[in-house]
């Protein structure tokens, strides 16, 4: 209730072009806050998406689930501009998110970060299976997927002489929570990682390797400044928009991101 009354706000302030995107979460400290345990934590999500939706469809709604009070005719304020928003679905590694978007017609995002590409490109084909499943054209699947880090210099050797120390100091961040590393070298993360290190040709090749496996229209650029000068990431980032974008705008068939969505009954 308390997440549709603030999105909906949202929604008229920006003029009906807000979009979200949620997922279940892996942090311990918002499971013991909001009392979730790993058996109960899909029901809940599923849940919980499920009230959004019909909140914020429904001027009116009368429900009973298992995890907050009933509602009775309850009439959310304030109503949203969109009939329908676009919820992308984030999922790292989990099925049960996968087929919660997939049955409602919903987009899904793939973390794409921690780990090589094929578990994301596993689910990402499970998406589509459920996807046809469920009654939708394959044509309309919409799909976006995350980076591990961005940082691109004209010159490749320059981009790595600058990250390595980043890197070297996320690998510590890892080992101090006691995780594994999944990628030990950064020459490693930049054969096998998502992440977009080099030069602008070198950033284009693995976007397009990726379009390849996941078939994407929409990319985060994890663009961390952290470990950088201000004109080292304001130069990165220019480089990104004048050289990398346009060759991927091309060679990447994408539909407008449009805050219309079409009615999904599911």
């Amino acid at each position: 209730m308390r997440a549709f009354e603030d999105y909906s706000t949202l929604d008229n302030l920006s003029g009906g072009r807000l979009q979200l995107m949620i997922g279940k979460g892996n942090g311990a400290a918002q499971a013991k806050l909001f009392h979730v345990t790993e058996a109960d934590q899909w029901d809940r999500n599923r849940e919980g998406y499920e009230l959004f939706r019909r909140l914020w469809e429904n001027d009116s709604v009368t429900w009973s689930g298992r995890y907050r009070p009933s509602l009775t005719d309850a009439e959310a304020l304030p109503r949203p501009l969109q009939e329908r928003i676009r919820i992308w679905h984030g999922s790292a590694t989990s099925r049960e998110s996968v087929d919660l978007a997939a049955a409602y017609g919903d987009p899904l995002f793939s973390a794409n970060v921690t780990n090589p590409i094929d578990p994301y490109a596993d689910l990402i084909d499970y998406y589509r299976e459920r996807w046809a499943h469920y009654g939708h054209d394959p044509a309309d699947a919409l799909v976006g997927a995350g980076s591990a880090g961005y940082y691109a210099t004209k010159n490749s050797q320059d981009a790595i002489n600058t990250y390595r120390p980043i890197y070297d100091a996320t690998l510590a961040r890892i080992e101090s929570f006691g995780l594994p590393k999944v990628f030990p070298t950064l020459e490693d993360a930049i054969d096998r990682s998502s992440l977009l290190l080099g030069s602008p040709q070198q950033v284009i090749d693995k976007v397009l390797r990726y379009h390849e496996k996941f078939g994407h229209e929409v990319m985060h650029l994890h663009a961390d400044a952290s470990g950088l000068t201000p004109s080292q990431h304001r130069e990165s980032l220019e480089l990104f928009q004048s050289e990398i974008a346009p060759v991927l705008r091309k060679e990447i068939p994408s539909r407008p991101i449009s805050a219309h969505v079409p009615a999904v009954t599911a």
